[in-house]
């Protein structure tokens, strides 16, 4: 049987690569919260709901999508897809069981504008060098350092976590493991 895995990494303030990372967080926030008006706009006055195949045609030109490079902006507008169909879900749900709930589901909010949202990266765009133990990276701001790891499987995504003062890099990998029937 397959499952996923995911190994973290602390990244502080005095890391090489922390300067790039908050940036490149913060370039995905104001992607979110942009292509979230966008689907607000629409929802609140047409009613209808933008696809994320539909959505990501839309932002390829936008400032923030460039800044946030093309493989992480589709994760980030990913993200904020699965967001809007949780919502369209728990309205649905709420319909049918109300009484489940404190009150009618709300619309996905914005992220703060000072904050900052996870940062995605895809297998297409970083490589684990079993030999070596390391994580490499295809995209350029991200070269230079290499990411020690003990990833066990198949690499699927790196992302960059915002916590308080610091970062936490998962590397999530595929990995298969025993499937034991007295558990």
């Amino acid at each position: 049987m397959k499952a996923q895995r995911v190994e973290q990494i602390i990244i502080k303030k005095n890391h090489p690569k922390f300067k790039v990372i908050d940036e490149m967080c913060f370039h995905s926030k104001n992607l979110y919260n942009e292509a979230n008006y966008v689907l607000r706009q629409e929802f609140i006055e047409n009613n209808n709901y933008v696809s994320y195949s539909e959505m990501n045609k839309e932002f390829k030109t936008h400032e923030n999508y460039k800044l946030c490079m093309s493989q992480p902006a589709n994760c980030t507008l990913r993200l904020l897809d699965k967001n809007w169909k949780s919502y369209f879900s728990a309205i649905k749900d709420w319909q049918e069981h109300p009484d489940k709930y404190l009150g009618m589901p709300k619309l996905p909010k914005y992220l703060p504008k000072d904050g900052r949202f996870n940062w995605m990266i895809p297998n297409n765009s970083c490589l684990y060098d079993e030999e070596n133990g390391e994580v490499y990276f295809r995209l350029r701001i991200l070269q230079g350092y290499h990411w020690k790891s003990r990833c066990l499987g198949r690499l699927i995504q790196v992302r960059f976590v915002p916590r308080n003062d610091h970062y936490v890099m998962e590397i999530v990998y595929e990995t298969e493991v025993c499937e034991n029937s007295d558990i």
